[in-house]
């Protein structure tokens, strides 16, 4: 049973990361914005700089939500995942297809560090290095071919040979399917009023940022100016809706009556030349 070097696919939504090799694609379940009951205080406010003004969890619609830890050797490597974690649900398309037992539902997602090094302290089982063996930051995705509640079957994403690319018997690892579930680790969208901002020119800035299991995402939409002279003016960011009325030039502070938060939804992620993302709220 061989794997080539794998890429990683999109649902046409988000982007899991790019690898060598196009036979073996993995489409994950879309990333979305959760809804936060109490957080999104609309009406007229008065707002600071570097005050936040909305903030949502970000998550999966559809994933695996692990049962138990588990430590899965691969190539000579352990990676851990820990009990409670949510994977997301993950579709296997190309010619490697072929290679994983028809019908077996996929999920995907980064092992533990933290987690791995507890683990293996107590452990008997022999480390090798990857000698740079991978490419990227190592996913890890489980296969559950009987479709009994049941991973039993595992391969490493991002391998540079046919050799390491082969899925491996696991110990079963139970989980159960969860939707509409926040990621693991700091995971949220927040939308934060700078004031002033720029060596010239007349405008205040408020900024976007995108965490996702603790990492920030990079991009070019990241803020959006406002021209001082242009006030009242309407915005709209993420979903978010408001109008910013007035600016105090000595406290920085502006006014703004805020209609709607964050929108609970899908989101994209469209790759760009280098290295760069931009985040796009899909409305429903």
């Amino acid at each position: 049973m061989k794997i080539n070097n794998l890429l990683c696919g999109v649902l046409g939504v988000a982007l899991l990361g790019a690898c060598a090799g196009p036979q073996y694609r993995v489409s994950m379940s879309p990333t979305v914005t959760l809804p936060e009951p109490g957080r999104q205080a609309l009406g007229d406010r008065t707002l600071m700089p570097d005050e936040v003004v909305f903030t949502a969890p970000v998550g999966y619609a559809r994933a695996a939500q692990l049962a138990e830890d588990s430590l899965v050797e691969i190539i000579g490597r352990q990676f851990a995942f820990a009990r409670d974690e949510t994977l997301p649900i993950a579709l296997i398309a190309g010619r490697a297809k072929d290679n994983v037992p028809d019908g077996s539902l996929a999920f995907c997602g980064r092992p533990n560090a933290d987690l791995a090094k507890n683990m293996l302290a107590a452990s008997t089982l022999g480390i090798t290095s990857l000698f740079n063996r991978t490419s990227g930051t190592p996913r890890v995705c489980f296969f559950d071919e009987e479709k009994d509640d049941m991973a039993d079957m595992a391969v490493l994403v991002g391998v540079k040979s046919d050799a390491d690319a082969v899925p491996v018997k696991i110990e079963p690892l139970p989980y159960t399917i969860v939707e509409l579930q926040p990621m693991s680790g700091e995971s949220q969208i927040r939308i934060t009023y700078r004031g002033k901002t720029g060596l010239v020119g007349g405008h205040v800035s408020f900024d976007l940022a995108v965490m996702e299991q603790g990492t920030a995402l990079y991009f070019d939409n990241w803020r959006r100016k406002i021209d001082i002279a242009d006030l009242p003016q309407d915005v709209s960011m993420f979903g978010a809706n408001f109008t910013v009325h007035s600016y105090d030039r000595e406290s920085g502070k502006v006014e703004v009556t805020i209609r709607r938060g964050i929108q609970s939804g899908p989101y994209g992620i469209t790759s760009v030349p280098t290295t760069r993302t931009i985040p796009i709220f899909i409305p429903g």
